[in-house]
């Protein structure tokens, strides 16, 4: 892959990348395709013969056994900045509600669009207990919902949710119903993933990078803010979902383990082992009313 890192180097708009001696221009979508064909959590999954029910399944154990976790934290101070109390929000992958829930508190209306079933669960007891009465719930996936009722929509937030057949079309799609701004939040940074690359040369899913510049790509000028999160999350868990994702071995996952020991990154408590995390999320934002006419890559 050419080296992705210089794309937000330079503040022009026409930066064409190095790759082996030649200057090509980057298909940020079909770069971000490709490699979730053969990286993305799906694809994993279907290797290993494991449905995505189960493993949706087994998050939310892992959601579950979270401690002292500042998701969305933040993220969700900086989006609620950028939401006005009038505003009807869709939230593409809305998950079990982290963001849905706390923004129906803000803003007019809010569509929480997810197709998982174990996720749903978790979603509608979560605007059960709420008491709120503004939160629509639409249980499908996102390239199969009609846009027709989702218009008219001031923003669409999209975090963690971009499991599609085509980013270039899921993106054009959110950028074509919101009528303000569109809200992105995706991987750029995590521990484990460094550690997992160290120890076993496991190369990552894409990151927030291919999505910035798809955005540049289509004319838009992207904002761009980071924020990093702490956590703890019990031991076990952990490890059993990086057996689902990115799909580690016993063996692995037993090397792995032994890691976490000699780094100090694990704690005995009274009710068990746990590991103490860090993530850092980017969030990108594009007002689709400003279209800057820059084309290519930056």
């Amino acid at each position: 892959m050419p080296d992705i890192e210089s794309g937000l180097q330079s503040g022009g708009c026409s930066l064409v990348v190095s790759f082996v001696e030649k200057s090509i221009p980057v298909d940020w979508a079909k770069a971000w395709d490709e490699q979730f064909r053969k990286r993305g959590l799906l694809a994993r999954l279907e290797r290993a013969g494991i449905s995505p029910e189960t493993f949706w399944d087994t998050y939310g154990r892992f959601q579950a056994s979270v401690a002292n976790d500042s998701y969305p934290g933040k993220a969700l101070l900086k989006i609620l900045s950028l939401v006005a109390a009038g505003d009807c929000v869709v939230d593409v992958g809305a998950g079990d509600g982290a963001y849905s829930v706390p923004l129906a508190r803000y803003v007019k209306s809010v569509i929480a669009i997810e197709p998982s079933s174990s996720q749903l669960n978790y979603l509608q007891k979560a605007v059960s207990q709420s008491g709120l009465n503004n939160i629509q719930i639409v249980p499908e996936r996102w390239e199969e919902v009609g846009t027709s009722g989702l218009k008219p929509c001031d923003v669409v937030l999209a975090s963690y949710s971009f499991q599609v057949p085509d980013i270039g079309e899921a993106i054009n799609k959110m950028l074509t119903v919101t009528g303000k701004r569109l809200i992105l939040v995706y991987y750029a940074g995590c521990d484990l993933v460094n550690l997992n690359r160290r120890l076993f040369n496991l190369q990552p899913q894409p990151d927030y990078r291919y999505l910035y510049n798809l955005l540049r790509q289509l004319g838009y000028e992207p904002g761009l803010e980071k924020v990093t999160r702490n956590f703890c999350v019990k031991l076990d868990n952990q490890l059993e979902m990086l057996g689902y994702n990115p799909g580690l071995t016993r063996e692995q996952t037993n090397i792995l383990k032994h890691e976490l020991f000699k780094m100090g990154m694990v704690a005995k408590e009274r009710d068990g082992y746990w590991l103490k995390r860090q993530q850092t999320d980017a969030i990108i934002t594009v007002d689709v009313k400003k279209k800057d006419g820059c084309k290519e890559n930056v």
